[in-house]
C-alpha cells in the first residue's frame, strides 16, 4: 500500500465520518465508517484495479467508484 493512496483513504473517510456525523449517531457512524474502510481495503489488496501495488491512481479510481462521501 502506498503512503499517497493511504493519505487519499484517510482523507476520504474523514469527509464521509463529517458527513455522516449529521445523519447518523455516533456509535452508526463509526460502524459505517469502519465497514466502509474494510470495503476499501478489502479492494485495495486484491489489487482490483492494476494489479499488485496500488499507485494513487488505482486508490483514486476505487474511491471514485464508492461516490462522493
Amino acid at each position: 500500500m502506498s503512503v499517497e493512496g493511504d493519505q487519499l483513504v484517510y482523507e476520504y473517510l474523514t469527509r464521509v465520518s463529517d458527513a455522516a456525523s449529521a445523519r447518523l449517531s455516533p456509535a452508526r457512524r463509526v460502524k459505517f465508517v469502519n465497514e466502509l474502510r474494510e470495503r476499501i481495503e478489502s479492494e485495495r489488496r486484491a489489487g482490483r484495479f492494476g494489479g499488485g501495488e496500488l499507485d494513487a491512481a488505482a486508490v483514486r479510481r476505487i474511491l471514485d467508484r464508492i461516490g462522493s462521501p
